[in-house]
């Protein structure tokens, strides 16, 4: 499907940048207005955003084969990057000859994660794009996504793990993460899904954007 279609090929490729960005943000800690966090909180939901795009563009299945086709090289890009860059450090290329199970538990928490919360916003996605107005779906897939996402991530990259303070505070971390997260997606990029749904409606399909995948 993918090989034959050129937008979903750049969307696929879309998702593994996030997913490979994302990982190594994660590992870089930031405080922000006293909070916690850690960089990726501010990169990953944009996978969100373009996979709530994906449904409304080409519908649910197209969305699934989207995710499908990206998990398996999303999963080896983020080790790799994940190793060479470790806790934020550039580590050289000779670390790579010895493995992280560190930086696999997260590659392999992003792997768990990134099915989970994808699958699910795309069910509440598709379930809520058929109202007229068009913010709820994307609102309450970031809202559903995110949190199935957030505890996924966390519990397998983090639960009795090697780093003695994630082991011991990942639940904390996780909630102030997915708290951050459903801040910046209903105040930021639900707003800019908006805008580029609009932008799309009017000056590239010049319709609107139905309830189905318009270019099935």
């Amino acid at each position: 499907m993918l090989q034959q279609n050129f937008p979903l090929r750049r969307l696929f490729l879309l998702h593994i940048f996030i997913i490979v960005l994302s990982n190594y943000a994660v590992q870089i800690p930031i405080t922000v207005l006293g909070i916690e966090t850690t960089v990726g909180t501010f990169t990953f939901p944009f996978v969100f955003v373009t996979t709530d795009l994906t449904v409304r563009l080409y519908g649910a299945v197209r969305a699934r084969a989207v995710i499908f086709y990206a998990m398996v090289p999303a999963l080896i890009a983020s080790y790799i990057v994940g190793t060479i860059f470790a806790f934020g450090q550039y580590q050289g290329l000779a670390a790579l000859g010895s493995f992280s199970i560190f930086v696999f538990r997260i590659a392999a928490a992003s792997f768990g994660a990134y099915i989970f919360g994808q699958i699910m916003d795309i069910v509440v996605f598709q379930r809520l794009r058929k109202l007229k107005a068009w913010w709820p779906a994307p609102a309450a897939s970031s809202i559903f996504g995110n949190l199935l996402d957030t505890f996924a991530f966390f519990s397998i990259a983090f639960y009795q793990c090697v780093d003695p303070y994630m082991a011991e505070n990942w639940v904390h971390l996780a909630w102030v993460d997915y708290a951050v997260k459903l801040l910046v997606c209903l105040a930021i990029f639900v707003p800019i899904y908006g805008m580029f749904l609009a932008f799309l409606s009017k000056y590239v399909f010049r319709r609107p954007l139905g309830e189905v995948g318009i270019l099935n």
